[in-house]
Parts: C-alpha cells; structure tokens; sequence
C-alpha cells in the first residue's frame, strides 16, 4: 500500500543519499538531508494516538519486518551469532507478555550478564522484535544476555501496567537466572524514550528491593509526565523533525489517560528518590523536545550523588538509537552506549573517572 511505498522510497533515498559523500557538498548537506529524510518518514506514522484507527494501531504495535538490506543499512544488521529466543510470561494481574531473550556465544561456557533493554514509542507503539538489531548488537559485543519485555501498550493498557509489566519481567528473567545462564550480580538496565522512562523507574524500584543493579543507560529519556507549560511553549518547527511537542502530548494522554496527572514516582522518575542508584549513561538528542528531559535528569541524579556520563548529540533527533545510519551520530552513539555498558558489567573492562560532554560535544561518527 502507499504506506510501504513511503517507506520503501525513505530507503532509497537514503542509499542515493550516501553517494553525497563523494560530492563537494555531500559532507555539508548529509546531516540537513538525514533529518529532511527522518522528518518525511515520520509522517506516514505521526497520527496521534487518540486519533488513530484500532486496526492501523494493531499494526503499530505488531512485529515488524526483518532488518534485512536495505534496511539494515539504516537500522543495523542483526547479528546472526546470537540466539534469540521467545517465552511468554504472566503479569501480575494474569496477563501475557512477551519477553525476547538474545543470548551471545559467550552463555555457552558460563554465566553472563543481564541487560533489560526496555522499547520505546510513546508506551503505545513499537515491539520488541523491532529492536533487534541493537539488542543482538549490545548481546554480540559486550557478551551479555539482552532481554526485552513487551509490555501492554496504551491506550488498551494505561499507566502503570508497562511499569508493572517490565518489573514482573525483571523478576521472572532473575528467577530463571540458572536456566538462561544470567549472573545475576552483574545487572545492567537501558531503554530509549519511554523505554528510558521505565528503565529509570525500574532501577528505582530494584533499589529499593535491595537489588544491586550495575548501570542504567537512559537514551532521550521521558522523566517527567507531569503537564509542563513550558513544554507546550516549545512549539512546532523545523527543529523537532520526528518527535513533535504535539505527538508528546498524544502520548502522554494515551498512557496516563483522564484519572492521573503525572505526579507519581512510577510515572516521572525525576520526582522519585535518586540516592543510591547506580550509576549512569544518559544520552540526548539536540533535535528533540524530550532533550532537555533527559539532561535535567542527569543533573538530578548528579545532585543525588550518583556517577553520570551525559552526552548531547548535536544536529541529531530523537529516536536515532533506532535509524542510526540516517543521523549524524547514531553509530557514535551506539558505540558510547557498547563502552559505558560494558566497563559497568564486565569485570574484565577497567572503570575509569565519569565524565560529563555537554551540548556541542557528542562524540562524531
């Protein structure tokens, strides 16, 4: 249908985009061209989601296709030496989810450790057969079992079932340590957006559940629920090309729904306790109006004491954790959140002094 044709045409356009390298403008005009390109191919899926059909819903919350070429030219290809696996599990309340396992080579011969990864897309959209390629590309290079819940979505499932869902998760996966071959006192938590929210949550609450947790590695993360006027008075334009402050809202309404405000801990993170949380990556998107979400919780972390390494990529929007070959600095990106995960989780990986890389100063692919 003409949707596909949309998406097939971004492709396309991306790999005409590539031979601009070899121009005399083609370095100058890449990033401005990336997001152009990004901006066109959130539009076939940018409908709010209080307005959106059930059965188009249906789709963006079922599987997607495999990253096969061309589009692991955008996404990253999946590594094939890692073994990924499904289990269905029940949820507090008597529901079923989905929790994908990725299991490196290195599982054969003893225990590794666990990585939560937990998916964005506003707590309405996405699966995690999507995040594939980077759940098998963190499995492969840091040797570690990447797991990842697919909690209930909203608008069927409000606030905080994707919470719940993801902590009922976590327990399961510790329960079955012996039998997937977790070391469960080498715990890493990550998740991109509304991923990044629950990640945050959850590391909370495994504090508090006495826990060690390792690392949590936050990628342009939504920390804060509440209805923030100043949010609102971002506005549209050119500088919010995928994520816009409307479609922030649409999300939010559809996950909180008419009878919470955002005020509570499991919702917005930054309101809860943030001593004695292990330490962490938080990465940002200088194209996103979820950015400076993410560096006020750097800050609040950092005021609570807790080791952080905080970097902005410039002239990159959100969501790059998932494109990275249609961005400026999605693979650097990537490559920051292989090294911060790994010197937290692997004995092996010397920790070295945290270090903090303001605006202006991510790291280039």
């Amino acid at each position: 249908g003409g949707s596909t044709d949309n998406v097939v045409d971004v492709y396309l356009g991306y790999i005409r985009r590539k031979l601009d390298n070899f121009t005399p403008y083609g370095l100058a005009l890449r990033t401005l061209r990336r997001t152009a390109v990004l901006a066109v191919a959130s539009r076939w899926v940018s409908r709010p989601v209080d307005q959106t059909p059930p059965r188009l819903l249906a789709r963006l919350q079922a599987p997607p296709p495999r990253a096969r070429w061309p589009i692991s030219l955008v996404t990253g290809a999946i590594d094939r030496s890692v073994t990924s696996t499904d289990a269905w599990i029940t949820a507090r309340d008597g529901g079923r989810m989905l929790v994908r396992t990725h299991t490196p080579t290195a599982a054969r011969v003893g225990p590794v450790p666990l990585l939560v990864l937990v998916h964005g897309g506003g707590f309405a959209l996405g699966h995690v057969r999507g995040y594939d390629p980077l759940a098998t590309h963190l499995a492969a290079r840091i040797g570690a079992i990447v797991a990842m819940p697919n909690y209930r979505k909203a608008p069927q499932h409000l606030a905080p079932t994707a919470v719940h869902d993801t902590m009922d998760a976590t327990t399961w996966l510790l329960s079955e340590a012996a039998a997937l071959r977790i070391d469960p006192s080498r715990i890493g938590l990550a998740g991109d957006s509304a991923g990044g929210n629950i990640a945050a949550v959850l590391a909370q609450h495994l504090r508090d559940e006495g826990l060690a947790v390792r690392h949590q590695a936050l990628l342009y993360p939504a920390t804060d629920l509440r209805e923030r006027p100043e949010i609102v008075a971002l506005g549209e334009g050119p500088e919010h090309p995928i994520l816009t402050v409307a479609m922030t809202a649409a999300f939010r309404a559809g996950y909180l729904g008419t009878d919470q405000d955002g005020a509570d801990p499991l919702l917005s993170p930054i309101l809860g306790d943030l001593h004695g949380l292990p330490p962490a990556l938080v990465q940002t998107a200088d194209l996103d109006p979820l950015r400076d979400d993410g560096l006020a919780y750097a800050d609040a972390l950092r005021a609570a004491g807790v080791p952080v390494v905080s970097t902005t990529y410039p002239n990159t929007p959100h969501g790059y954790a998932s494109f990275p070959g249609l961005t400026a600095h999605g693979w650097a990106a990537r490559e920051e959140l292989v090294r911060e995960i790994a010197r937290h989780l692997l004995p092996t990986v010397p920790i070295t002094d945290h270090a903090s890389r303001p605006l202006g100063e991510g790291r280039r692919g």
